[in-house]
């Protein structure tokens, strides 16, 4: 075997390297749920999360857990079993509840505000439509009303929207989607209107007593342990909300395992009809807080409606309810601190959603990468076999071409590791929870491209050789001579 050969064999070996060290490295990091529980573990108490988070996995709990104090005063912790006041999650309960009285031909979506409030200005262009998917137009209530000591009385529906009905409109009716709290207290009197009970009584009789929700109520009612809300690290205590100041946008109180009941029996059609479960995880509007993402009735939906999740934010209290009907996964997360949940809304949990079975950019990126990884090599592979021809010699110039196609091949995958975190790219990348998901691939790309680098190293070493050695037979242009 002459040198040439050896020298081949040699670089074919390298190749075979580089390729089995991507492939270990490039995989998708398919960590396993208890890694997955560690890491979020970790980000919960580096974050000093206050609250309490349960996860549930094609329905088994695989974790639950209270972090911090529900009565920091008295020095009791918050566990599962702790009740917060939920903000507006509640807004899901409102819209279940106005497509179970249209299950019922009480009402219908497309009935216009007029029939309840006969003395709001342009209630005829107005749906109950518009109301759940916040595209109605009216004023925002919190900002005319949430001041002072307001938000500690005792209201009615009807006169929250007595205050103001005299304000203009933000844009008409359908026009575009705008978040409104106003629309929500006009969804609870409406539901106290056609039902004939108050708000309070409709969820308790048709949803909490049938579901055995016995920690969730209008406010906080006969619950054993009630967390107290802070505003601050500092544990500065929260002003007093009274549940009818947000009533259907926002009173509920409820604990993490009553609001799994609630999640599950929505998706089983034990709440509503299967048809009016859809109706409720349809995308009604254009993006709202994420590219992708869209609002339904009471819920943010993405991926075809088959993920969905709210926030809930009110003094001293945030939360979040997500669910992946796809991967069965459930998540709920309550915190007795008013800005503990910014970190996680709305990308870390659903990362955490996509992570449990896949990488951070799925199988789709690994493909890509892959795709490009194969190319760089068949690059290599090229040069090798017509250099053992004899078809070529290695001169300066071919030097410089192998170096750009490989080099920048490999560079595009390292970009398009980046893709993911475009959206929320400084939270995303600036993470500590992130970055271990980052670097697994992003190492991977930087080992294969130093192989690929040394590789042509090794191939320059040898240049003056791959001069001087005349083969057998003689190419030029790729024709014998």
């Amino acid at each position: 075997m002459n040198r040439t050969k050896i020298f081949t064999c040699f670089l074919v070996i390298l190749l075979v390297i580089s390729v089995g060290a991507t492939t270990l490295i490039q995989l998708p990091v398919k960590l396993s749920i208890d890694q997955n529980i560690n890491e979020l573990d970790q980000y919960l108490i580096n974050q000093k999360f206050n609250g309490t988070i349960l996860i549930e996995h094609e329905g088994e709990v695989v974790f639950e857990k209270g972090y911090g104090y529900q009565h920091k005063e008295l020095g009791i912790k918050n566990t599962s079993e702790t009740a917060f006041l939920i903000g507006s999650i509640t807004k899901q309960f409102t819209a279940a509840a106005i497509l179970k009285l249209q299950e019922d031909g009480k009402l219908r979506v497309d009935d216009t505000i007029d029939q309840y409030f006969p003395n709001y200005p342009h209630g005829e262009t107005i749906t109950i439509h518009h109301l759940l998917t916040h595209t109605s137009g009216i004023p925002e209530y919190l900002d005319f009303l949430d001041k002072g000591d307001l938000a500690s009385l005792e209201w009615t529906p009807e006169q929250i929207i007595s205050e103001i009905q005299s304000k203009p409109f933000h844009f008409e009716p359908g026009e575009k989607y705008e978040y409104n709290n106003t629309a929500y207290v006009m969804l609870g009197g409406i539901i106290e209107q056609v039902s004939g009970e108050s708000y309070e009584a409709f969820l308790k009789n048709h949803f909490f007593i049938p579901l055995s929700m016995s920690n969730s109520s209008f406010g906080y009612s006969s619950q054993k342990e009630q967390a107290i809300g802070y505003m601050n690290e500092k544990y500065e205590k929260a002003k007093f909300v009274h549940p009818t100041f947000p009533h259907g946008g926002g009173a509920l109180a409820s604990t993490v395992h009553d609001l799994l009941k609630w999640t599950k029996a929505l998706e089983t059609n034990k709440v509503i009809s299967n048809k009016n479960k859809e109706q409720m995880r349809m995308s009604h509007t254009g993006y709202t807080l994420l590219p992708g993402q869209s609002y339904g009735y009471g819920q943010y939906v993405f991926n075809d409606g088959k993920n969905v999740y709210h926030p809930g934010y009110i003094y001293g209290f945030s939360s979040n309810l997500y669910h992946d009907t796809e991967k069965e996964i459930v998540v709920v997360a309550l915190s007795n601190m008013h800005d503990s949940m910014l970190p996680m809304i709305p990308s870390f949990i659903h990362e955490f959603s996509e992570r449990v079975e896949h990488s951070i950019y799925g199988n789709i990126m690994t493909g890509l990468i892959f795709i490009l990884t194969a190319w760089s090599i068949s690059v290599l592979v090229k040069w090798i076999r017509r250099l053992n021809r004899g078809e070529i010699t290695l001169g300066k110039a071919r030097w410089y071409r192998i170096v750009f196609q490989t080099i920048l091949l490999q560079l595009i995958g390292l970009a398009l590791l980046i893709i993911p975190f475009i959206p929320n790219i400084k939270v995303d990348i600036l993470s500590s929870v992130y970055l271990l998901y980052v670097i697994a691939p992003f190492w991977g790309s930087i080992v294969n491209l130093v192989i690929v680098v040394f590789v042509l190293i090794c191939m320059g070493s040898v240049h003056p050789y791959l001069k001087k050695y005349k083969p057998n037979t003689l190419f030029r242009n790729g024709a014998k001579i």
